[in-house]
């Protein structure tokens, strides 16, 4: 979900939040949009929500004040359609699929099953907008399966969406992670080096008994053990929250006419309407699969382009190697017809590729 968000919002504000953070150099800013790493990813995003929250919302306190109106969030959501079409983007994506993701985080952390379901619903079409196959048909199989099965197991489902190990009612975990946990502990025990079979069984057979051992230890000692089920650390984004909103003051993006990012990168003539995109595609997606009764078959639509720059380099194709002409080509559902020519085609020139790619995009 992280990795979604900053494919949709890099050329949009993600970039210069980045390069304020100290992501300067083409790799740093390379390594930050992969969102390679979790926990500082998932801090820039939450920067990123609370600094074009505030900003969002500000402009509309300041309409209402001058209106004599009292501001609410209804009012918010009628206001919002005369506003210019980067303040409704920016809206769409900081209060529809950033909250969401907030949303969902929080519920997976209490295990509130309404929480994390109602968010997932609200963030999904963007895995279609973004064309993310795995992720759609991840969501889609969760979706049949919770519709499907007998109440007894979607109870079961809802209790048990998160874990949380220490007994923390607000630590909840999902099991990957719990189990993650659990093997780190695990390989602290093993020797440095290639363990072999011998050490993982010593270390699998005793991890439960030397922890206890180190929490005996950490009691008779009286020092801080930073596993402890009530030890907390979070590092606090306050000054980076208020760094950000001035360089979004200064830029003027929220309350201007301008289609570009805070980089200063033109954005797409379809990135206003972005989210209907995502929800046509995620209708059509479930209407092939209904059809079709299968997953095999299902659509892979046109990923949104959001930046100039992002259309430039879908247009030159020139630039594609075979492999990626390829692999663009057999995301597009294809006839019959369609496909004994691509399997001809396929074999030749580069050429002959491209302009058998371009046709496909005219159908």
């Amino acid at each position: 979900m992280v990795k979604a968000l900053f494919k949709l919002l890099w050329d949009v504000g993600l970039s210069r939040l980045a390069k304020m953070l100290g992501f300067c150099s083409p790799k740093a800013q390379l390594s930050c949009q992969n969102a390679t790493d979790h926990h500082k990813s998932w801090q820039i995003i939450q920067i990123f929500l609370f600094s074009f929250s505030f900003e969002l919302l500000q402009q509309y306190v300041d309409y209402a004040r001058i209106q004599q109106e009292f501001p609410t969030a209804d009012g918010y959501f009628q206001w919002i359609p005369h506003r210019p079409e980067m303040h409704r983007f920016l809206s769409d994506a900081v209060f529809g699929y950033c909250l969401a993701l907030h949303v969902f985080r929080a519920g997976i952390r209490r295990n509130n099953s309404d929480a994390i379901n109602v968010a997932k619903a609200r963030f999904a079409p963007l895995f279609f907008g973004l064309s993310m196959p795995f992720y759609m048909e991840t969501f889609f199989r969760d979706s049949v399966l919770r519709t499907k099965c007998p109440p007894e197991l979607l109870n079961f489902l809802k209790k048990h969406e998160s874990y949380s190990v220490s007994g923390n009612d607000c630590k909840g975990e999902g099991g990957d992670f719990v189990l993650e946990s659990f093997n780190r502990n695990v390989k602290r025990l093993l020797p440095s080096g290639l363990p072999n079979e011998q050490g993982w069984i010593r270390a699998c057979r005793n991890v439960e008994r030397l922890a206890k051992v180190n929490e005996y230890m950490v009691n008779i000692l009286g020092i801080s053990d930073s596993t402890d089920p009530e030890y907390s650390y979070m590092y606090g984004i306050k000054n980076e929250i208020l760094q950000f909103r001035s360089i979004i003051k200064e830029s003027k993006m929220v309350d201007s006419d301008s289609t570009e990012g805070l980089c200063g990168e033109k954005l797409a003539a379809e990135f206003c309407n972005f989210h209907e995109v995502c929800m046509k595609n995620f209708k059509d997606y479930a209407e092939e699969v209904s059809k079709t009764h299968s997953l095999q078959k299902r659509l892979k639509p046109k990923p949104i382009i959001i930046s100039k720059k992002q259309q430039i380099i879908s247009e030159n194709y020139l630039s594609f190697t075979k492999e990626e002409l390829k692999t663009k080509i057999e995301e597009h559902s294809m006839g019959d017809t369609k496909k004994k020519e691509w399997q001809k085609i396929k074999k030749g020139k580069k050429e002959g590729i491209i302009n058998f790619l371009k046709d496909l995009q005219k159908e």
